[in-house]
């Protein structure tokens, strides 16, 4: 018979619930969450996957003793100092984009990440943590994609870091982020299919789903001047990423008397990758060498 002599319980000061914006669903497998102080790079903690697929943090530097503590961050006493700490996630099968963020630790509140907004009724806290599809993602039945590789036109460079937002004739919106190199995927569902697709007209009117085409609109934020770094890593945080400013795209090359915009409409056709790029008549080398590429000229930098 086994006696128990000691019980020890912890407290987790920070769990977080990852999102597929695709799916709608949470991601519960392939992430490696690491988490570390802001001014100590070298102490980091990687994060658990819970039975509800949280992915949560014991042990993190600098908490230690009040994870052992009977304090409760929601009594009425002073609470404990914040510390900054520095969250990195890689997904080990490459569906997503990589991304690094900031938190201030402990939280003023209880639960997972997110979950506490105080301007705003429960019912409207986000689902989760949204990641974002990354260049490299196998497509899901049923969905379809808009890809392509930015370029940089002022800094003759690739533009990393970018996002891309797809607007339907629906009303909604699909998100990429552009990788390190400029790669992106804004992996949606198809739009809804149009009136003349099965009985709805006479037959002579009807059109094959494979004939099915719709109009989408294409916007850049791209704000490079605005990108943050975070302390010993490589990533840019991610907060700032999804606050950039719309860019100009450019449909056709500025040599080929192209002119930019900052929304561009394109038609994308049923069961056909929609690969956006900037249309070259020139067939100069340079011309040549950016073919394949989206030229974008970036928003200017915050005063």
């Amino acid at each position: 018979m086994l006696n128990l002599l000691e019980e020890i319980s912890t407290n987790s000061y920070l769990g977080i619930q990852f999102w597929d914006p695709v799916l709608d669903q949470k991601i519960g497998d392939g992430l490696q969450v690491t988490a570390r102080l802001e001014d100590a790079p070298r102490r980091f903690s990687a994060a658990y996957l819970t039975r509800s697929n949280v992915y949560s943090f014991r042990s993190l530097p600098g908490l230690r003793e009040l994870e052992y503590s009977d304090l409760d961050v929601d009594q009425n006493f002073s609470p404990p100092v914040q510390q900054n700490y520095v969250i990195e996630v890689e997904d080990l099968r490459r569906r997503y984009v990589s991304v690094g963020f900031r938190v201030n630790l402990p939280f003023s509140y209880k639960g997972v990440f997110l979950s506490s907004h105080l301007s705003s009724p429960p019912q409207a806290s986000p689902k989760g943590f949204f990641l974002y599809s990354s260049a490299l993602r196998p497509i899901p039945p049923g969905m379809t994609v808009v890809r392509g590789e930015l370029f940089d036109l002022d800094a003759g460079a690739v533009a990393a870091h970018a996002v891309i937002r797809v607007n339907t004739h629906e009303g909604f919106s699909w998100y990429g982020v552009a990788d390190r190199v400029g790669r992106f995927a804004v992996v949606m569902p198809y739009p809804t299919l149009v009136e003349g697709i099965g009985g709805s007209l006479p037959p002579v009117n009807r059109k094959h789903i494979y004939e099915q085409v719709w109009d989408l609109q294409i916007q850049v934020l791209y704000q490079p001047g605005a990108l943050q770094s975070l302390p010993g890593s490589d990533l840019k945080e991610y907060r700032s990423i999804l606050q950039q400013d719309p860019a100009q795209i450019w449909p056709d090359a500025p040599g080929d008397g192209g002119a930019p915009t900052h929304n561009w409409q394109v038609q994308h056709r049923y069961g056909v990758q929609t690969i956006l790029k900037t249309n070259f008549i020139d067939e100069s080398t340079a011309a040549i060498d950016r073919r394949a590429k989206l030229l974008v000229t970036p928003a200017a930098a915050p005063v």
